[in-house]
C-alpha cells in the first residue's frame, strides 16, 4: 500500500524514476512502518513480451498490472488467459 506506481510507463521510463526515488531515499529517510518501497508499473499499450518483463524485474518492478484494450467481455477473458500463458507459464 505504500509503494511507487508507473503508469504506461516503458521499462526507461521506470530506470529514470527509479534514479530519481533512490536519490531520494540518499536525502529523506522512509519510515520503517512503511516497510520496503514496493514498485508497481502498467506497461503501455501493446504486447508484453518475457524480455520486456524481466526488464522491470531488473529494474525492481515488484508487480505488474497489465491493462487490456479491449472492452468486449470475451475479449478481456481472452487477454486474461493469453497474459497468463505467456508470463506464468
Amino acid at each position: 500500500a505504500n509503494g511507487w506506481y508507473g503508469f504506461a510507463m516503458p521499462p526507461a521510463g521506470v530506470a529514470a524514476c527509479v534514479e530519481g526515488l533512490q536519490r531520494a531515499a540518499t536525502e529523506v529517510e522512509r519510515p520503517a512502518e512503511l516497510g520496503e518501497l514496493e514498485l508497481t508499473v502498467t506497461p503501455p499499450p501493446g504486447p508484453v513480451d518475457a524480455a520486456t518483463v524481466e526488464a522491470y524485474r531488473e529494474l525492481g518492478v515488484t508487480r505488474l498490472v497489465m491493462l487490456p484494450h479491449v472492452r468486449d467481455t470475451d475479449s478481456i477473458i481472452q487477454f486474461v488467459n493469453d497474459t497468463a500463458d505467456a508470463h506464468l507459464g
